[in-house]
């Protein structure tokens, strides 16, 4: 599993929460660390967030599922919406 938000230097212990979570391969995940763009279309997708965003209030595109989905803290998610 890999943070949405990211813990930053000596780690957050507010990052420790499901909601923060995303499976993403470890290719796609070492992309998305290297390349501006991609990380850019992985913000988009909610996969990565800025470290001021609440990963609770932000839904992400879970692709196998195909649809946008809101994590919630308690281990589960609900259909999200994403307003641009």
């Amino acid at each position: 599993m890999q943070h949405r938000a990211g813990k930053g230097m000596g780690g957050r212990n507010s990052a420790e929460r499901p909601s923060n979570g995303v499976v993403l391969c470890n290719l796609l995940n070492s992309a998305l660390e290297q390349s501006a763009e991609l990380a850019a279309w992985a913000e988009q997708c909610g996969w990565k967030l800025p470290r001021t965003v609440d990963p609770a209030a932000r839904p992400f595109w879970d692709a196998p599922a195909g649809q946008w989905v809101q994590p919630h803290d308690d281990w589960t998610r609900t259909p999200g919406v994403v307003i641009h």
